[in-house]
């Protein structure tokens, strides 16, 4: 006897969820499905059915026994009667209950295909957006092993006053160096300049800067004519010792 029916990915089916049926077989009473249209009466048969045969589309259904198996399953649905029961032996309808309702079984087919179709697509999304997430940690890793690299190429030289505490913090120093990030439009000093800057700032002496001294007005002086006029000296001035 059959004791559960675990479908998943068929029809209206969750595709990652299994849904678990499961039967009484204390009793071997007969066990009837019953339901609005769409609801998955005919999706079980068709389980039942497919995984007898082995059907590929059934790969993530099972059927589960009692006594193990392998037993013949005979499943009388809509399929049953259109491959053994010809409809041009003038029999239609003889597997239906009442009046078949074509627009609402329409609209049913049409919403489980969109759903398939919502599915596929949502897939598709989640891979990209996995795709993505793994590149933007391999960029972040490898922009954190870059900064280490420069920080163990100068944490014993002329700036090591401004890294010590980190030690083997990568973490931590990449974090905080991230607190200073500048404008893609800015232009950054060189090392060079910022190790004059610093041993001029870190001296004992105050830094001292050239001064240019123009000679244009030394050459208008020289050029005045009181000096065309002769110098007498005078004997008796005080000054002229």
């Amino acid at each position: 006897m059959i004791k559960n029916i675990v479908i998943q990915g068929y029809k209206s089916f969750h595709p990652i969820s299994p849904v678990t049926i499961s039967l009484e077989t204390a009793t071997q009473k007969p066990v009837f499905f019953y339901g609005l249209n769409g609801a998955g009466k005919t999706a079980i048969g068709e389980v039942i059915h497919g995984r007898s045969i082995d059907d590929a589309k059934f790969h993530a259904c099972r059927v589960e026994t009692t006594q193990g198996g392998p037993f013949r399953y005979v499943v009388y649905n809509h399929h049953f009667v259109h491959s053994m029961i010809s409809e041009a032996e003038g029999m239609p309808g003889i597997f239906t209950i009442g009046k078949l309702d074509t627009e609402t079984q329409q609209q049913i087919e049409e919403h489980e295909r969109l759903l398939q179709e919502t599915r596929g697509v949502r897939e598709t999304a989640q891979r990209e957006i996995t795709r993505i997430n793994n590149e933007l940690a391999t960029a972040l890793n490898d922009a954190k092993e870059e900064v280490w690299t420069v920080y163990k190429a100068h944490d014993k030289g002329t700036f090591d006053s401004f890294l010590t505490g980190y030690g083997r913090g990568v973490q931590k120093y990449f974090d905080d160096l991230r607190k200073f990030e500048t404008p893609n439009d800015e232009a950054l000093d060189n090392l060079d300049n910022l190790a004059k800057r610093l041993t001029d700032i870190s001296g004992d002496e105050m830094s001292k800067g050239t001064h240019q001294l123009g000679l244009d007005m030394f050459l208008t002086i020289e050029e005045d004519t009181i000096w065309q006029e002769r110098v007498e000296v005078s004997g008796e001035s005080r000054l002229a010792p």
